[in-house]
C-alpha cells in the first residue's frame, strides 16, 4: 500500500560530488537527472516505477521488507531457523540502462554496502552471530562497458 502510495523519491548522493569516489567520472546526462532530485513516480504511465527501481530507496524497500520477515517469522526460540533470500535488484537494472562505468553504478554501490551492513546488524540482533550465514550471489557479471563497434 505505502508503495502505491508513493508520488516521490529523491536520491541523495552517499558522498558529496567532490568526494574522491565520483572524480573519476564525467556526468552522463542521463544518470544526473537522478540525483539531488526529486524522481516522480507517475502512476498513471505503464512503468510508474521505472526510476525508482534503479535507486537506492528500491533496495531500502527490499531490505525493510526483509527485517520485517525477520521480525514476523523468528520467535527468538533458540531452535528457530529461517532461510530468507533477499533480491536487491536495483544495481542490475541501473547496469543494464547506465553501463558498468556510470557514477550511478558506483553510488548504488555505496549505498548498498550501507544497506547490507544494516541489514547484518538487525539480524544479529535478533539471531546469534554464529548462526548467521549470509551469502552474496549475482544472475551475472558485468564487464567493462565498451563503445559500440563502428
Amino acid at each position: 500500500k505505502q508503495l502505491n502510495n508513493l508520488t516521490s523519491i529523491s536520491w541523495q548522493r552517499a558522498y558529496t560530488a567532490r568526494d574522491y569516489p565520483y572524480r573519476m567520472f564525467k556526468d552522463n546526462p542521463k544518470a544526473m537527472q537522478l540525483f539531488d532530485k526529486t524522481i516522480p513516480i507517475d502512476h498513471t504511465q505503464s512503468e510508474p516505477y521505472h526510476y525508482f527501481s534503479q535507486t537506492p530507496a528500491a533496495n531500502s524497500l527490499v531490505f525493510e521488507l526483509a527485517r520485517i520477515c525477520v521480525d514476523e517469522h523468528l520467535s527468538k526460540k533458540e531452535d528457530d531457523k529461517i532461510l530468507l533470500w533477499v533480491c536487491p535488484s536495483a544495481l542490475d537494472r541501473a547496469g543494464h540502462e547506465f553501463g558498468s562505468d556510470s557514477l550511478h553504478i558506483t553510488d548504488l554501490i555505496y549505498h548498498l554496502d550501507l544497506e547490507l551492513f544494516r541489514f547484518y546488524n538487525y539480524v544479529t540482533k535478533h539471531i546469534r552471530k554464529k548462526d548467521v550465514l549470509i551469502m552474496l550471489t549475482a544472475d551475472h557479471g558485468i564487464g567493462k562497458a565498451r563503445p559500440p563497434l563502428s
